[in-house]
């Protein structure tokens, strides 16, 4: 059981306290979610994110530290200045709350949403380019501070059916510090929907793969539920990481954290 991969948790910080031993004992990847949460980034926000900091510290945490960055409302496919220089400035935010306590990864979510189908729309050709060149007038403006970081920004699929562009998009910054979330419910929905499966994405992202968001449904709708209740094939998705040659971040983005580890620990795929 020591050799199965080690599970991490997605949380906001007033659920942290109660967490912290869980986390420390394993040194188990952590991701922050107050940036997109109402109200995250408004108020004393530093005294929170120092609030983080001082719970890693005293807990003897080392283990790898992300947040999740704001999302509501940010279309990254956006042709207005204006809306763009204010989706720069929130993601902005969403980083200097991660740099109080050493985020390592905030997540962002794919620009890649159209009345049609993906697979019609973004074909290789203007559309796609288009797409792509607008998320680059948003986020290049972000990358300084992540690399001062060492902060990697990862696009998480959610409405993508086809793969490719979200990875033409992630290939089109030629950085280190750009790669792929998979969101794995996200993707299990899209599979009814004509996609490719979860472990599919995890096959085809391959080094590109930073992290994943770890939560089970039925395939009609993003429940979040925890592991095992839906009918996400986790054995298949297990396979397809045992067949990387790195270790992405595995992110329980769920409310019982313990059943769901409890859950793959009795699989044999996780702990």
């Amino acid at each position: 059981m020591n050799d199965l991969p080690v599970l991490g948790a997605s949380m906001r910080s007033s659920k942290l306290p109660g967490c912290m031993e869980w986390l420390a004992a394993d040194q188990r990847d952590l991701e922050i979610t107050d940036p997109c949460l109402e109200g995250g980034l408004d108020g004393d926000w530093p005294a929170v994110a120092m609030g983080v900091q001082s719970l890693l510290e005293e807990s003897g945490y080392q283990g790898r530290v992300g947040i999740h960055g704001a999302y509501d409302g940010v279309d990254l496919a956006t042709s207005d200045t204006v809306l763009r220089a204010a989706m720069s400035n929130r993601l902005q935010q969403s980083l200097e709350f991660g740099q109080v306590f050493g985020a390592s990864h905030m997540v962002l979510h794919s620009p890649f949403v159209w009345f049609g189908h993906p697979l019609v729309h973004y074909a290789p050709g203007e559309e796609r380019q288009w797409v792509i060149d607008a998320t680059h007038a948003i986020i290049e403006p972000l990358l300084p501070l992540a690399e001062q970081m060492g902060c990697t920004l990862v696009f998480e699929c959610c409405y993508d059916l086809n793969p490719e562009p979200l990875l033409e998009l992630i290939r089109s910054f030629d950085s280190d510090q750009v790669r792929l979330s998979i969101d794995v419910g996200h993707a299990y929905i899209m599979q009814g929907l004509g996609g490719p499966s979860p472990d599919q994405w995890i096959r085809q992202g391959g080094e590109l793969l930073a992290h994943l968001h770890l939560q089970d449904n039925d395939g009609l709708a993003d429940w979040h539920w925890s592991i095992g209740r839906g009918t996400v094939r986790w054995p298949a998705i297990f396979d397809a990481l045992a067949a990387l040659d790195h270790r992405p971040r595995l992110i329980l983005e769920i409310e019982d954290l313990e059943g769901s580890r409890a859950w793959l620990a009795a699989q044999g795929l996780a702990q």
